[in-house]
């Protein structure tokens, strides 16, 4: 295992004494929203003043520094490219601390600019993205994937954002949320993927999470927020429709819990016909009309190669658990450390 830290393309990994931690987050759960990781902060060793700004020494001395490019990889994997905002350094400590903004924050802040009718919703965040600048840093083919089941049902959306005020990142988020598309960051692209309903016996699973490579299973917690198995849904001028899932209803003995999902006309993101209404109301009981469970690990090295969006049976007497599949909707990585925290929900 090896990091590398480069800042302004010269490679400082030698003089790093905290490398921070990377979180990646994907939307599994509704009451989920950050994307990315906003920024990290990395200690550095300063005993010969290499960091101090005004020594002649020093690899920012005379040099245009703030918001230069700042890379950082582990085993060859990117997992955080940014531009350095600050460089704070301790006379009494030796120390120098760089604060680098992720690459992703200052783009996905600028205002939406789309304006289209009839559009379906995944390929209307991907414009959305390219539009801003966002492309090249965009993994165009998984949101055409992930558009696949909302255009095959013909389900679509009028967009209005220019005049809404709408920042690129709630932009792409609302969309992707309206159709069960989780957008995250992989590979230093951003990425869509389409929320896929556990099918059973075993189907799509990884390897076990056990006590064998689980240092510490944290604390079982039910994810009521996300609970949801009745939807009202407002599209058209001033129509609304009901969808619910009686299974849901069945299964918590007539528990409803009832949430409104305001796209009438007006808004940055409307709903025009009640195919698409229906449509975006019934995928959204797909991902929130079970109650789900969550709870963090503690894993070593051998689980550092589990990524967002992978599922794997997990197995703890404690809590009763019995290869009961999981999908990993968070991960904790401290750089250049033989441990990860992740956070998993329940499938089913």
């Amino acid at each position: 295992m090896a990091a590398v830290l480069t800042v302004m393309g010269q490679d400082v990994s030698a003089y790093v004494t905290d490398w921070g931690e990377v979180e990646d987050i994907k939307e599994v759960l509704l009451a989920s929203t950050q994307l990315f990781t906003g920024q990290v902060t990395l200690e550095l060793s300063n005993f010969d003043g290499r960091f101090a700004p005004f020594r002649s020494n020093s690899l920012f001395y005379q040099k245009p520094y703030f918001q230069s490019n700042v890379t950082l990889y582990e085993d060859g994997e990117l997992l955080f490219a940014g531009i350095l905002k600050a460089v704070n350094v301790s006379k009494a400590t030796r120390m120098a601390t760089l604060t680098v903004e992720n690459i992703f924050t200052a783009p996905t802040n600028q205002l939406a600019t789309l304006v289209q009718a009839g559009v379906n919703p995944v390929v209307g965040a991907l414009a959305v993205l390219t539009a801003g600048g966002l492309g090249s840093v965009t993994d165009t083919n998984s949101f055409l994937a992930a558009a696949a089941a909302s255009s095959a049902a013909g389900a679509v959306v009028d967009v209005d954002f220019a005049s809404k005020n709408t920042s690129i990142l709630s932009a792409v988020q609302k969309l992707c949320e309206l159709a069960a598309v989780s957008v995250f960051i992989r590979n230093g692209l951003i990425t869509a993927q389409a929320v896929k309903p556990y099918q059973g016996n075993s189907a799509g699973l990884r390897f076990p999470l056990n006590e064998a490579n689980v240092v510490d299973f944290g604390e079982l917690q039910e994810a009521y927020d996300n609970l949801t198995n009745v939807v009202n849904v407002a599209y058209g001028a001033s129509l609304l429709v009901t969808v619910r899932d009686p299974d849901s209803i069945n299964r918590y003995q007539g528990y409803e819990n009832e949430v409104k999902l305001s796209y009438a006309v007006g808004g940055a993101i409307s709903i025009p016909d009640l195919a698409s209404a229906t449509y975006f109301g019934g995928v959204y009981l797909q991902r929130s009309s079970t109650l789900k469970y969550t709870f963090e690990i503690n894993g070593a090295d051998e689980l550092k190669g589990i990524r967002i969006g992978d599922r794997h049976p997990v197995t703890e007497a404690y809590y009763g658990l019995a290869a009961k599949a999981f999908e990993v909707i968070q991960t904790h990585r401290p750089i250049n450390k033989k441990t990860i925290s992740l956070t998993l929900a329940t499938l089913d």
